[in-house]
């Protein structure tokens, strides 16, 4: 990955400085949390931290340490648990971290009288429980939370036009024993990628420095695609294999080639 990064206009110093800079900030912002009874400011510290925690972690994907990259991804994912925020659980699949633990359960207390953002989010939590099979399927609550989200099926959630039914479709083809109901499940989020990463590539005063949203390791779209390679090689199906008949960026190529080494 580092190797073509000055293809692409991207200084790896300049990358290992910002992630120090993030990484210092997102730790100082969760120590400052620490105690605070104001509620309204706890859960926006968490999130400042987890935000740049994240940050942090994507930069290290570009520099070919994905290792390092999952621990600043596990305390990014306890933040955003922290706030409240069910995105935490992509955060802790892309950090391989409590595979055997359901993410969704924490959250179905909260059901009945959650916003509708809120309930967007839980279809993180239900992707990553059904990759590591960490709920059975014939329980209520599972069965409950996919009722629930099955109703809004069109609804946008994240930044990139994913509908809650991506997700749904995409954690469904985990069940079938062809990969290729995966691949086809996959051409949403790697379609959302592609098309992500050349329009900030296009724009080149702010992409050098990556003062922009979107990062090229996005851990909103990397973060969905490495949970599904996980939930391949579970069922001894291999994605970083058949990616490779798939029409990508070179550099989202090489970043998913880069994370799913990992699986």
């Amino acid at each position: 990955m580092r190797e073509i990064l000055g293809e692409v206009h991207l200084d790896p110093e300049f990358l290992g400085d910002d992630t120090e800079f993030h990484t210092w900030t997102g730790y100082a912002y969760l120590a400052s949390a620490e105690g605070l009874e104001d509620r309204r400011q706890f859960r926006e510290r968490c999130v400042i931290a987890a935000t740049n925690l994240r940050r942090a972690g994507a930069h290290l994907i570009l520099l070919d340490d994905f290792r390092e990259a999952q621990g600043l991804f596990k305390a990014a994912g306890r933040a955003y648990m922290a706030a409240g925020l069910p995105f935490s659980a992509v955060m802790m699949g892309l950090a391989g971290a409590e595979r055997e633990n359901t993410t969704l359960s924490p959250w179905l207390e909260h059901l009945a009288q959650a916003p509708h953002w809120f309930v967007k989010q839980l279809v993180y939590s239900l992707l990553v429980d059904t990759a590591n099979q960490a709920l059975p399927r014939e329980s209520g609550q599972f069965e409950g939370a996919v009722r629930e989200l099955r109703a809004i099926r069109g609804a946008m959630v994240g930044t990139y036009g994913l509908t809650v039914g991506d997700y749904l479709d995409l954690a469904a083809s985990f069940d079938y024993e062809n990969g290729s109901r995966v691949m086809e499940a996959l051409i949403p989020f790697l379609t959302a990628y592609n098309n992500a990463m050349r329009r900030a590539m296009a724009d080149a005063y702010h992409w050098e420095h990556l003062m922009m949203p979107f990062h090229p390791a996005e851990p909103d779209l990397v973060g969905p695609i490495f949970i599904a390679g996980h939930a391949m090689k579970v069922r001894e199906r291999y994605l970083r294999e058949q990616l490779r008949q798939f029409p990508l960026h070179f550099l989202t190529r090489g970043v998913l080639d880069g994370v799913l080494e990992f699986v």
